[in-house]
């Protein structure tokens, strides 16, 4: 950390002092470099390294970071598009060339890289699924940081993210996250909400999920939180949990508005469930604010003071994720009528103080996107099963199948391949693109 009476001493370079002394304010945190031990490979471990470091430096309240690689006299194309995609720009070099990049952490915007874990077996681990996803992220975070150029787009791996709650919610619960030779279990109930931690079992924890769903009305101009589609009531659900006769953790993937610990918290109450914690995946200075408010304890894998905005990666593509639209009797093929919160679905509203033209080329990515994935996972499954894969047959390759709602009396046709109704979306944005571009 360096405080801005410092900078000439560590760029020797008056450009370089100027452009952060005009955008930072208060201490600065300074990455000298990266370093991977090479016998220990993983696919994301710079992404993984870059995101753990400055999410200690939010913590930490910095509102500023910069990379200035001091420490090898090789600069790395890799770690410097990394860089980029979580929002750094380039700065002018300093006094012996050395690159120099800068990012504004006062207003966050976080993504959760989460699609591979809605993805069913054996697609989640297929490598040319696994190849096309992971190449849609990086176009998916480049749109993201043309949206606030300069400001700081964090992307969360979701199996860290995973590692990190369960190891929270075991440290609650008093119990060690590496199973028991002999099976032993906690005095408390792990109870997740979200769709974290969804079908999955916390060590040495009983573990409980609460199906819930966030529900548009069809004209979008509202929600509600309720239960699963096909699942029990939220007040059956909770009285299932209640059976247990344990005080509970709650886990969620993010706290900020609230709107969700807000509709199920007083159901809990109500059949006098003793909440001991809430534990999310990412919380932000509003969620906690709020948690105090009620007196309630909170924690979380990771906390970002000022959340500007926050996107779940698979509820940006179509037919592998959303919000269900209420709407009564037209569930088909047990897939899920759903909203994408972009365009030509709807316009996203809650992205703001932006340009039209970023939006619009956010949308047209996810839509690409969502389009290249579902096109690999229809090659793929021809192969491994010798048969083409329709709308109808969606629920065999992703855990919560869904398709865009387009309203009453438009039907779609369950023998067709979703990437043909993913094409047709993109055509259809691409005919608005000039009242927005």
């Amino acid at each position: 950390y360096i405080k801005l009476t410092e900078l000439y001493r560590e760029f020797k370079n008056t450009l370089v002092t100027e452009h952060i002394r005009e955008v930072a304010s208060g201490k600065i945190l300074i990455i000298d470099g990266v370093y991977i031990n090479q016998e220990f490979i993983h696919p994301d471990m710079e992404q993984i390294l870059i995101t753990e470091t400055l999410s200690h430096g939010l913590e930490e309240d910095l509102t500023y970071a910069v990379y200035h690689n001091i420490l090898t006299n090789i600069d790395s194309n890799q770690i410097n598009e990394i860089l980029e995609l979580q929002g750094f720009i380039k700065l002018p070099v300093d006094d012996q060339g050395h690159a120099v990049y800068g990012v504004d952490m006062r207003k966050t915007v976080s993504l959760m890289l989460n699609v591979k874990s809605f993805l069913k077996d054996p697609f989640n681990t297929n490598p040319k699924v696994m190849d096309v996803v992971n190449k849609s992220r990086k176009r998916m975070q480049k749109a993201l940081t043309n949206l606030y150029p300069g400001s700081l787009v964090l992307a969360f791996n979701n199996n860290m993210l995973h590692h990190k709650l369960v190891k929270k919610i075991c440290e609650a619960n008093g119990v060690s996250n590496i199973p028991y030779t002999i099976k032993k279990s906690g005095e408390m109930m792990c109870v997740p909400f979200g769709n974290i931690l969804q079908g999955k079992i916390v060590p040495n924890t009983v573990t409980k999920s609460l199906h819930t769903e966030k529900m548009f009305f069809p004209d979008l101009t509202g929600f509600k939180i309720g239960e699963y589609p096909n699942y029990a009531s939220l007040n059956n659900q909770i009285k299932t949990i209640k059976s247990f006769d344990r005080p509970v953790i709650l886990v969620d993937d993010l706290l900020h508005k609230g709107y969700r610990i807000k509709a199920v918290e007083p159901l809990f109450r109500r059949e006098n469930i003793s909440i001991q914690k809430t534990i999310v995946g990412i919380l932000s200075g509003r969620g906690k604010e709020l948690m105090d408010v009620r007196g309630r304890d909170v924690d979380g894998a990771y906390f970002i003071p000022n959340l500007r905005l926050w996107f779940n990666e698979n509820l940006m593509y179509p037919f592998l994720g959303g919000d269900t639209v209420l709407r009564k009797g037209i569930e088909k093929h047990n897939l899920i009528q759903s909203i994408n919160l972009i365009l030509p679905y709807v316009a996203p509203a809650f992205i703001s103080d932006t340009r039209g033209e970023s939006i619009f080329d956010l949308s047209l990515i996810c839509l690409e996107n969502a389009r290249d994935i579902m096109v690999t996972i229809e090659n793929e499954y021809q192969k491994l099963y010798e048969r083409t894969l329709t709308l109808g047959r969606l629920g065999e390759i992703t855990i919560s199948p869904r398709y865009p709602d387009k309203g009453y009396d438009l039907q779609y046709d369950f023998s067709k391949k979703p990437s043909v109704y993913i094409t047709n979306d993109i055509y259809e944005l691409i005919r608005i693109k000039k009242i927005i571009k």
